[in-house]
């Protein structure tokens, strides 16, 4: 469960949908914010997924970046 800062209701955050991103983010170094990409939470997955030590958020196009990581592979 992950509570919004500006919402009464709080989001039902899919396990998969956190496995999926830190994969991808293992794997290609990044992972966009899109619900494709991260599931109907993305944003809230995306939270999750800053915590990851090395990870940051990016805008234009927003995405989760691992510093860490190579990008492009």
């Amino acid at each position: 469960m992950v509570a919004g800062a500006h919402s009464d209701e709080d989001a039902r955050v899919r396990l998969v949908d956190v496995q999926a991103g830190l994969d991808q983010l293992d794997a290609q170094g990044e992972v966009p914010v899109t619900i494709d990409a991260l599931g109907p939470w993305a944003t809230y997955v995306a939270a999750i997924l800053v915590e990851v030590g090395g990870a940051t958020y990016a805008d234009a196009p927003a995405r989760v970046v691992l510093s860490a990581h190579p990008v492009g592979g």
